[in-house]
């Protein structure tokens, strides 16, 4: 093998992991459903992976905005870890 074809193998690698994890990785509907209306949210719509804003210990991480109880519209990150139930975060 040459230095270019393992080069363009770690891209290509790289590509795959980058457009999977953030789908087998972001909150499921269920997790993301049950904790949005444990805390007053309403229309709430998970916009895509997280990949900075939660902590080291959450396995799944997505983005969303809600509305929350004065109307105002939000944003921020849910967070849930295997051991562990979810967290919002704005």
């Amino acid at each position: 093998m040459t230095l270019k074809s393992l080069a363009i193998g770690g891209v290509a690698a790289l590509l795959v992991v980058l457009a999977v994890a953030p789908t087998c990785c972001g909150v499921s509907e269920d997790d993301a459903a049950r904790t949005f209306e444990a805390a007053g949210l309403e229309k709430a719509t998970l916009t895509g992976y997280g990949w900075l804003e939660c902590g080291e210990d959450d396995a799944y991480r997505s983005r969303f905005t809600a509305v929350n109880v004065k109307g105002q519209q939000v944003e921020g990150a849910i967070c849930c870890g295997v051991m562990k139930r979810c967290t919002l975060r704005y």
